[in-house]
């Protein structure tokens, strides 16, 4: 289970390095070396490569799964860092500037009402970890 949770881990954080709590500024400088640490909503968010958005989709699809693999205590020690995992992802992947700044050109997944595919995946990761039984142990 603990396998799973590094592996989820990893895969997420080598593509959104972002999310690591050293770039984030809880070591009190964040990855640029600004002081104080930039708030997380003035960061930039870059987007993924369809390849690199599978790849997080998958480890979320993972985290849930986890869930699963838990005794009822178990699943509440690994639960903090799922949720951690999933709310970076859902806060970095949410994140949608302006397209026509960004890119020039207006895509299926950054119209203006759509959410990305990573977004969208931390949700479905969300419901299905809320909506997961706990079993008797």
């Amino acid at each position: 289970m603990f396998a799973s949770l590094e592996v989820a881990l990893c895969l997420i954080t080598r593509q959104l390095p972002q999310i690591t709590p050293k770039k984030m500024g809880t070591n009190g400088v964040d990855g640029q070396g600004d002081w104080p640490p930039t708030p997380l909503h003035f960061r930039k968010y870059s987007r993924l490569s369809q390849e690199s958005s599978e790849l997080v989709q998958l480890a979320l699809r993972l985290l849930v799964k986890v869930h699963g693999l838990c005794s009822p205590k178990g699943s509440l020690v690994v639960l903090p860092t799922t949720l951690y995992l999933v709310m970076a992802v859902l806060r970095e992947a949410a994140r949608l500037d302006d397209p026509v700044a960004d890119q020039g050109f207006v895509t299926a997944e950054n119209q203006p009402g759509h959410v990305s595919s990573g977004a969208m995946a931390a949700i479905l990761t969300l419901r299905g970890i809320c909506s997961s039984e706990i079993r008797g142990g």
